[in-house]
Parts: C-alpha cells; structure tokens; sequence
C-alpha cells in the first residue's frame, strides 16, 4: 500500500467517523450556532454594541465550537485498539496524525462554514 492511499484511507475513516459517531460534526455547528444565538440576550440587542462585538465574538464562538470535537480525535482509536495498529504500520506517524487532523477538520468544518454566514446575519 502506497502512503498517499494509506493517508487517504485515514483521512475518509475520520471523516465517516466525524459525520457517524455520535454525531460530531453537528454538535460543534450546534454549539456555534447556540452560543451566536445567546450573545444578543447577554450583551443587550443594540445593533451598534453587536456590531462592535459581532466579529470577534464570532470567531471565538467559531474556535470553542472546534474543539468540541477534538476529545475524539485519539479516544475511539486508544480504546478499540486502532492506536496500536497504527503505531505498528509502516507508514510514518507524523503522516497518520496529520491525516487524522485534516479528516478530523474537515469533519467539523464544513459544517461550521454552512453556519457561519447565517450567524454572522444575525449578530
């Protein structure tokens, strides 16, 4: 098996695994999309006070929502044992972990991207 098919087979096992499992994906474009729904009863529905805010609490919203996600990452593969196979391939484990991130990114971030314009319409 080459690198690049073994690191693509990674990078789909993550990203069925991110829309599968329990739902994460949607639970981080959840998150967002509560935390942007709440800021307006926390900070006062004035449109100059949100549109000061607006951006950077956004983003912030945007950072907390991805690393909902990554407790994950490692957990299911320590536990099932997918960990140890990995450690034991030959395929470098610097390429495994960045494959797992960019399927674990990619995950999360599509749906966060469908959200963002939509949150941003309302702060």
């Amino acid at each position: 098996m080459s690198l690049a098919r073994a690191c693509l087979a990674i990078l789909t096992r993550e990203v069925r695994l991110g829309w599968g499992a329990g739902g994460g994906a949607l639970l981080s474009a959840s998150f967002f999309a509560g935390s942007v729904m709440v800021a307006p009863f926390a900070l006062g529905p004035a449109p100059d006070t949100l549109g000061k805010i607006g951006p950077g609490y956004l983003w912030l919203a945007l950072t907390l929502a991805s690393l909902v996600s990554l407790e994950r990452l490692f957990q299911a593969d320590l536990e099932d044992g997918t960990l140890d196979q990995m450690l034991l391939s030959p395929v470098p484990h610097s390429l495994q972990v960045l494959s797992k991130i960019l399927g674990q990114w990619l995950a999360t971030a599509v749906p966060l991207l469908a959200v963002s314009p939509i949150a941003a319409l309302l702060v």
